[in-house]
């Protein structure tokens, strides 16, 4: 992916309005549409339409063709690069690809308002568009691609890409604003509207969905990979206001031998919006509490904002530098809201300016001096900026989506100007195309403590890793209100940990005890559970790095997945199904879930059943419907101590490497361990292990490298295994299962 740079601070400010989704006449539409068509080495084709005098304002922040793009070459009204080809008539343009036609493109304009009727011919269904729908399914919905949180719903992050269910990627480079209209029926087109005079979209087929979002990882430069420690277990709530409130609850986990990873510090760290740096009164020794955290192995996480109330201490250096959103008059535009709390007024930071990289840098590089490991950034929609105010001479109303991609980069490119080892970890509220390249991880927003709430999160961190978002999860608990609701606190914990990153927290204590002793025994085994599994976890994160997500819908497994499980399920990586309970267990006592074909194992008593079916699953307070699929590779974690504090370790040695193995005759499956030091950047030097696991019915290989270590081999009690080295054993949960202790050293095959 490539992007243009800012525009300067003397740019002319443009507005644009407000997108109207009302159809435009037939009399308006005779303005003539001119047509671009490119195509570049990775196989995407540009294609841009636009009435005279028409672009994007926002178009210096946008996607750009790369630098090796070639127009299409034209014979008449045809236009030919390479597979593909167009066919342009007046205000239209078909696309082909290998001589089929995928789709008509028509359109419609008044004045600067542009609509794109897209009609595909074999496209039945789409998915993407960021963390904007409920379902999975986009059909039937509407959307106006712009960055809003929704306190008690969700934050809308708008990705403008979507993938057909025959394998093809769109991508738009939209305007604030922009709307698309996905229709209910296949016949029916596409409605893409701006009100900029431009509309620019990319294509590349790609076979399946499954490549064609690997392919817009790609595109738009989505690849990164969080510290080990930030794939274990988040403690958060609004919040910990000292040091011995950390403490305290560091002890509560220690005591009750519950593996915790990061605290994360809410707005109390602080005393005014913006300091970005310790209330001591509150925290008077924070260098102390760090030193603490470590020897116990526990990481901190602290939240800043985009704001500064003109009381905080770096208000005045960041007006003088043109950091801080101003009005056209050139001063810092400022009002009062809601995070001023005391202080009267404050203003918006600016990260376009020349000198935000370098200051953020400076700033960042002390919080990580003082004790802090991760970031928090919220309200980076940024959240209610008055209009009038300019980024470097560019509207809100134009930057506003791309406000927290820029945040976000400025953060992690001015501390990896000052620490360029350092893995960094970033909590998102917002984002957009390609946030995750600067180690953001997303979460579904300030949703509420409801049943319906969390039946709708699957949906929104499927789509979300469709989107180039992998690192995604939720307020495990519901943000809002206080008071938890002891089954959903549950049922909740326990949907978490199946989720790429596992983090509690609300407006009131969202700790494991909250509830009963009983559901705080269950939701302990839960934690243990994540735990035991992150040797899995990591390797399908790295794997999300390369354009495969960690939450991957049923369409990954199964070309036809029936309609009513699209939203209710989904695989956690290649060989783990996970169906949430969304339900109170009074309304609902069973969970239907649907099985693609094969062989499945319940994931915690590991009996074996049939595919190809749905399976009723009576609902009890201790799990959700978890499976593994027949022909599986999982790679655990031996050491029930793992992120226990106190125990110091986050990650497990050498020797207590263990794989649950569930062969399958005629099955093949490959499965590649990842390792590396989990907290630095030298992994994207070469430093790391991959370890190649293959499992071909009774028969596994192995591809290794690295020191001699033994690995505990475990099947299922009912594996038709040889009796020679099999043992029964009891591995955390397992407890109806065989082992067996292999010693890898360099490549091996194993009958088993």
């Amino acid at each position: 992916m490539e992007r243009k740079f800012h525009a300067k601070k003397t740019a002319t400010a443009v507005f644009i309005s407000l997108v109207m989704l009302a159809c435009i006449s037939a009399a308006d539409s005779l303005t003539p549409v001119s047509f671009v068509f490119s195509g570049s080495s990775s196989g995407w084709v540009s294609v841009k339409a636009s009435v005279k005098n028409g672009s994007v304002p926002g178009s210096n922040f946008m996607l750009c063709p790369p630098s090796d793009a070639k127009n299409f070459v034209f014979n008449g009204q045809k236009g030919v690069w390479k597979e593909y080809a167009v066919t342009v008539s007046e205000n239209a343009y078909t696309l082909f690809f290998r001589g089929k036609k995928i789709y008509t493109s028509e359109f419609k304009t008044a004045r600067n308002r542009v609509q794109e009727y897209r009609t595909w011919y074999y496209a039945d269904d789409f998915y993407g568009l960021g963390q904007m729908s409920r379902s999975l399914s986009l059909k039937n919905q509407t959307f106006i691609l712009y960055n809003i949180a929704k306190y008690g719903d969700q934050t809308y992050v708008a990705v403008p890409f979507y993938t057909t269910d025959e394998g093809s990627a769109v991508y738009y480079n939209a305007a604030s604003k922009d709307s698309i209209i996905f229709p209910g029926q296949k016949k029916d087109a596409i409605c893409y509207q701006s009100g900029t005079g431009c509309i620019e979209s990319f294509y590349k087929q790609c076979g399946s969905v499954k490549n064609a979002v690997s392919e817009f990882y790609a595109f738009s430069s989505s690849g990164s990979l969080l510290p080990r420690w930030a794939f274990g277990f988040i403690q958060s709530k609004y919040g910990y206001r000292n040091a011995d409130e950390v403490k305290n609850l560091v002890t509560g986990f220690e005591n009750r031998k519950i593996p915790l990873s990061a605290v994360v510090l809410d707005l109390y760290w602080f005393k005014h919006m913006g300091d970005l740096d310790w209330n001591r009164q509150e925290f008077p020794d924070p260098e102390g509490l760090d030193l603490w955290l470590e020897k116990k192995g526990i990481k901190l996480i602290a939240i800043s904002e985009p704001f500064l109330t003109t009381a905080s201490s770096h208000y005045d250096d960041f007006k003088k530098l043109g950091m801080l959103g101003t009005g056209n008059d050139g001063t810092p535009v400022t009002w009062h809201d809601w995070w001023c709390f005391d202080d009267s007024a404050g203003s918006v930071l600016n990260p376009l300016d020349d000198d935000a990289q370098r200051e953020l840098g400076k700033i960042y590089t002390h919080m990580l001096d003082t004790g802090i490991d991760g970031f928090w950034t919220d309200l980076g929609e940024p959240e209610s900026v008055p209009s009038s105010v300019l980024f470097d001479g560019v509207p809100e109303s134009v930057f506003h989506n791309y406000y927290n991609y820029y945040w976000t980069k400025a953060i992690h490119s001015g501390v990896a100007d000052n620490r360029p080892d350092y893995r960094q970890f970033i909590l998102s509220r917002s984002a957009y195309t390609g946030s995750s390249a600067y180690n953001a991880s997303t979460w579904s927003g300030d949703v509420s403590v409801s049943f319906e709430s969390l039946a709708k999160q699957p949906a929104l961190g499927m789509e979300a890793g469709m989107s180039g978002l992998p690192f995604w999860g939720s307020d495990v608990g519901g943000f809002t209100p206080e008071r938890i609701q002891e089954e959903l606190f549950v049922r909740w914990y326990q949907f978490g940990a199946f989720t790429p990153v596992f983090r509690a927290h609300g407006t009131g204590s969202r700790e494991p005890w909250t509830g009963t002793a009983e559901d705080c025994s269950i939701i302990s085994s839960v934690i243990r559970t994540r735990y035991r599994l992150l040797p899995y976890i990591y390797s399908i994160a790295h794997e999300a790095s390369l354009g495969v997500p960690m939450m991957r819908p049923m369409i990954y497994e199964s070309a036809k997945v029936p309609a009513s499980y699209l939203d209710t399920q989904y695989m956690f990586g290649p060989a783990i199904l996970v169906a949430p309970v969304t339900k109170p267990a009074a309304d609902t006592p069973v969970k239907n879930v649907w099985l693609p074909s094969g062989s499945w194992y319940n994931f915690y008593t590991l009996e074996k059943t049939t595919g190809k079916r749905t399976v009723t699953v009576p609902v009890d307070r201790q799990t959700i419907p978890v499976f593994v699929k027949a022909g599986a590779v999982i790679p655990l974690d031996l050491n029930t101590d793992t992120g226990v504090p106190g125990n110091g370790k986050q990650t497990s040695a050498a020797s207590d490497l263990a794989l649950l193995l569930t062969p399958e005759k005629g099955v093949k499956v490959t499965f590649i361990l990842y390792e590396d030091d989990g907290v630095t950047n030298k992994y994207l030097h070469g430093a790391y292990t991959e370890t190649v696991f293959a499992l071909n019915g009774m028969h596994l290989s192995v591809k290794y490298s690295g020191p001699a270590r033994p690995v505990t081999l475990c099947v299922p009690s009912s594996a038709p295994v040889s009796t020679d080295g099999w043992t029964p054993a009891v591995i955390g949960e397992y407890t109806k299962v065989l082992k067996r202790v292999i010693m890898l050293s360099g490549s091996a095959e194993y009958d088993l």
